[in-house]
């Protein structure tokens, strides 16, 4: 079987530079020695050594290979990061230009994302590389960097037939390290004119056709941030009664918990964020009088222990 493997993976030049005899010039290389050397370039250079045979396109397009690509990746330390700002003089910021900042030289460089249909686009916090953009009943994920495009499927909210009113929609992109998939988390927040509030949940695996409907979610109210992590995602939100609350879907039973907020941060306005691989709730209200920040940072999310960190700045003179 090796043998075999291994001579799926001569490429068409390989075939060509052969003796009169019949046998080639130069050796073959095992399959392990070949995947070693290629988890070890740029996206953009494997996606051209896709076209080199179709078995080197079947091998990086597998999913071990993706697997192994991105565990390396992540060892890494990062070169450069997609940074993402939103056009602040429209109305209701909503159009994004994507750059990426190269940490060594400090320069930046624009990536054009995918046209959409809809001037309205909802971006959520990257993963991997890729990012999810919401446009109404268009769903995609997008890898900016190579400009690829994953078009999910259209679905819509399983709201009451008799209730009627204005519906926005969110989409957020989140990672399951035990299955090792993809999954997209949709939210529709219906606003009825008679001043009630109804929301409904869906969750798609990348690469699949079907929708499943989430139950017994906590978030009824529009995001404020949402933060995708290995195995989760969170979403915080306002309550019009409780004030800020969190949401997390556990990804690999797609059920949604509360997270208990650390006393004193439910009716201040707080950013969701992740600090070394932690969740984080950043709050500055105390920044204008005695330059504080404060950030609770979820050590543990068993005990669901949150742990308070001071920043002093230095004034300006």
């Amino acid at each position: 079987m090796a043998d075999q493997s291994e001579k799926k993976l001569r490429t068409k030049e390989d075939d060509e530079v052969s003796g009169r005899d019949g046998e080639a010039v130069s050796p073959e290389l095992p399959v392990g020695i070949i995947t070693d050397i290629l988890v070890r370039l740029p996206v953009k250079t494997l996606l051209r050594f896709k076209c080199v045979s179709r078995p080197w396109r079947s091998l990086i397009s597998d999913p071990s290979f993706a697997s192994s690509f991105l565990a390396r990746s992540l060892a890494r330390p990062a070169v450069a990061s997609l940074v993402s700002i939103s056009d602040l003089s429209q109305p209701v910021p909503s159009l994004y230009q994507f750059f990426r900042l190269d940490h060594q030289t400090g320069l930046s460089a624009p990536v054009p994302l995918p046209d959409m249909p809809s001037e309205t686009v909802k971006i959520s916090e990257g993963i991997h590389g890729f990012v999810c953009l919401d446009a109404g009943g268009l769903t995609r994920v997008c890898n900016p960097s190579t400009r690829e495009v994953a078009a999910l499927p259209l679905t819509s909210p399983d709201f009451p037939d008799d209730l009627q009113g204005e519906i926005s929609s969110f989409a957020a992109l989140g990672y399951d390290p035990a299955s090792k998939q993809y999954k997209v988390l949709k939210t529709w927040i219906l606003y009825s004119p008679y001043g009630g509030v109804a929301a409904a949940h869906k969750v798609l695996t990348l690469a699949t056709d079907s929708w499943r409907t989430v139950d017994d979610c906590p978030v009824k109210f529009p995001w404020d941030d949402c933060i995708s992590e290995e195995g989760a995602i969170h979403i915080l939100t306002r309550d019009s009664m409780k004030g800020n609350i969190v949401g997390t879907l556990d990804l690999a039973t797609e059920k949604f918990r509360m997270l208990l907020l650390p006393e004193g941060v439910r009716a201040v306005k707080v950013e969701l964020k992740l600090f070394r691989g932690h969740l984080a709730l950043l709050e500055c209200r105390r920044l204008w009088d005695d330059d504080t920040i404060t950030m609770y940072v979820l050590d543990d999310y068993g005990s669901r222990a949150w742990k308070e960190l001071r920043m002093v700045l230095p004034r300006f003179s």
